[in-house]
């Protein structure tokens, strides 16, 4: 070893110089030739004695930096925030920081020689032991947040999350266990408190949508009477409404009409992910064709030009994609400009979605709404202007997150708009 070879060294030169001064008692002449072996002996014997202050320097420094990483590392152990032990691989403590005596209400030198396993639940002991046998046989080496019942001395018991790593052993010592125990009784609660206020909210969600759906169908039947008598009464000779009279049962036509188409829309938005469309799959092309033919009357009554860029060949959940294209291509004839309506219909694969677009040359929109556009009932002109229940985008949104997609618009106002929506690459 390195360390050791000025050692030697001096050694070599000591029996040297013992070697001389036998030489020099047996041949007194040679004064002249021992003085200079005397004289190379003693500078050997010097370069080692400085070799060895460099290294006691350096020794002395290696013992310095070793103390300053030993405090530090007991400084972490003992002031950590979460309980710190080390066992061997009975379980029996060897170290304990201060946070494992205060969560275990033992003082950490108390703790060491006893099992750690008393301060656990009884019937759960067997399952950890087979787990520490899996640590001895080396099938683990680090097992993460695995939930225990701890109970303290002389306190009450807590739900402790348990992290244990091998502490390998040196020459002197075996391995055994580092154990992290931290207290999640609050986040256990929290836990059972945000499942109950889920199921809770799922509950009232689902009694929502009852209420809904079945509000709006009750409210149809007496709605399309009010509507289809209001008709006949409007029609018939012999009723001599007056003008005004008339008028006044032509709003009523309307406004039954008007509520009938609100509580379509309702009824769409609140049941669109109820339906089973997993086995509705068809190529995004076919789903494409079925929109346009849906919307057929609206592209030929406003002369609109339908360009479909090349498709991939995906499949895709057919009745709510046909929903998706009717609204968006149904949005941009309506909101067109005083040009002949352009719709261009495109597809392109980005990361592990397709996104989809729907652009059009038509009255754009302002970038004031663009927090607006998909909230339900918001709408940013006047019935009068452009009729509608401001629910179409909105449906179209909770479509579209339904399959955690995201749907979003860029616009030129007065140019025209682009509204696009993703959808997951399925593997």
């Amino acid at each position: 070893m390195a360390e050791q070879r000025p050692s030697r060294e001096i050694d070599e030169v000591a029996k040297q110089l013992d070697r001389l001064l036998t030489d020099a008692a047996v041949n007194p002449q040679n004064d002249k030739d021992l003085m200079l072996a005397m004289s190379a002996t003693t500078e050997e014997l010097n370069v080692a004695i400085e070799e060895l202050k460099v290294q006691a320097i350096a020794l002395a420094e290696a013992r310095d930096s070793a103390e300053a990483e030993r405090r530090r590392y007991y400084d972490l152990f003992d002031l950590a925030p979460d309980g710190y032990i080390v066992t061997d691989m009975n379980t029996r403590i060897t170290e304990a920081n201060t946070a494992a005596g205060e969560l275990l209400n033992v003082q950490p030198r108390m703790l060491v020689g006893k099992p750690l396993t008393v301060f656990f639940e009884r019937q759960t002991r067997d399952d950890l032991f087979s787990t520490i046998r899996l640590f001895e046989a080396k099938t683990i080496k680090r097992l993460d947040d695995k939930q225990m019942i701890v109970i303290p001395r002389n306190g009450t018991a807590f739900t402790a999350s348990l992290t244990l790593a091998i502490n390998y052993g040196d020459k002197h010592h075996r391995p055994g266990l580092r154990w992290m125990i931290r207290d999640i009784s609050q986040r256990r609660e929290m836990e059972y408190q945000i499942e109950v206020h889920a199921k809770q909210l799922e509950q009232s969600n689902s009694e929502l949508k009852q209420f809904a759906f079945v509000a709006a169908h009750d409210l149809k039947e007496p709605l399309r009477i009010i509507s289809n008598y209001s008709q006949l009464l409007l029609k018939d000779k012999s009723s001599k409404l007056s003008d005004a009279g008339a008028s006044y049962l032509q709003v009523v036509c309307e406004s039954a009409a008007k509520m009938l188409s609100l509580i379509k829309d309702i009824l769409s938005y609140s049941t669109i992910l109820d339906s089973p469309v997993e086995l509705e799959e068809v190529l995004l092309k076919v789903a494409l064709t079925d929109a346009l033919e849906e919307c057929r009357l609206l592209i030929v009554d406003t002369n609109a030009v339908i360009k479909t860029k090349p498709l991939p060949q995906i499949l895709v959940p057919h009745s709510r994609f046909v929903q998706l294209f009717k609204n968006l291509i149904g949005n941009a004839l309506k909101f067109r400009s005083e040009r002949k309506p352009v719709i261009e219909i495109g597809c392109t694969k980005v990361g592990a979605f397709f996104e989809i677009s729907i652009k059009d040359n038509g009255i754009g929109i302002e970038a004031e709404y663009e927090d607006k556009i998909f909230t339900m009932f918001q709408r940013l002109h006047s019935e009068s202007e452009f009729p509608g229940n401001g629910i179409g985008l909105a449906l179209c949104r909770k479509i579209v997150t339904g399959w955690d997609g995201k749907i979003w618009f860029t616009s030129t106002y007065k140019k025209g708009s682009t509204f696009t929506f993703t959808y997951p690459i399925k593997s």
